[in-house]
């Protein structure tokens, strides 16, 4: 195997591709994914808001998994990974996409993390996941400045990285927010969000205490 694809997911040096259903979905995208599975999607619709609600994966007519609205996603290792965050907690499970074994499952504290690196117990082989939550552990002088944190889980390691570029830009509570995040080969953080543009920028800026080194 390609060593950049073993490492990143995939050959063009970044980290898996994901989604955020239903804002950040391409359909099309995400059956080529799921194609060599002999899988396929429809997408269900609210008979009273008309927008989609649930994404259900389907195999030779049968469901197989239904995901609901405000999931993110990825394809990684012949594996479906769907994560959410409430104030409280990152709920994270890995489904194997021939469906033929239990789905795994990991529920982290939110506020038992530190910024740097937490030790937890990870049954899910996750390897440079990474996405976003908000911390009341990430502080500034300013009381506008928002308080994202980027989370990058390798094995049973956490680390915790205050999204600065982000965060002292001022936030919009509930209006623009983060969704999407890759790492590149040159430790960047490539992503994308809500009514803000695509960007690019260092995922790491500071040294803390507790830094893990590779």
């Amino acid at each position: 195997m390609n060593l950049i694809k073993k490492i990143f997911g995939q050959e063009n040096g970044l980290t898996s591709k994901q989604f955020y259903f239903p804002y950040f979905f391409n359909e099309h995208d995400f059956r080529k994914l799921i194609s060599p599975f002999n899988l396929t999607t429809e997408v269900k619709f609210n008979e009273k808001t008309k927008m989609a609600s649930e994404l259900v994966l389907i195999n030779n007519n049968e469901t197989k998994l239904t995901i609901k609205f405000g999931q993110r996603l990825m394809i990684e290792n012949e594996n479906l990974t769907i994560w959410s965050t409430d104030k409280d907690t990152l709920t994270i499970k890995t489904f194997d996409l021939e469906f033929n074994s239990e789905s795994k499952i990991i529920e982290i504290e939110i506020p038992i993390l530190e910024l740097g690196v937490n030790q937890i117990e990870n049954n899910l082989s996750l390897t440079n996941f990474i996405t976003y939550i908000r911390s009341e552990k990430v502080k500034y002088d300013l009381d506008y400045y928002e308080t994202y944190a980027i989370i990058v889980i390798t094995d049973n390691v956490v680390e915790m990285i205050p999204f600065d570029w982000f965060n002292e830009k001022g936030g919009d509570y509930g209006y623009v927010w983060p969704a999407l995040a890759q790492i590149d080969t040159n430790g960047n953080l490539i992503g994308s969000g809500m009514r803000m543009e695509n960007f690019k920028t260092e995922l790491r800026k500071k040294a803390y205490n507790n830094v893990y080194s590779a």
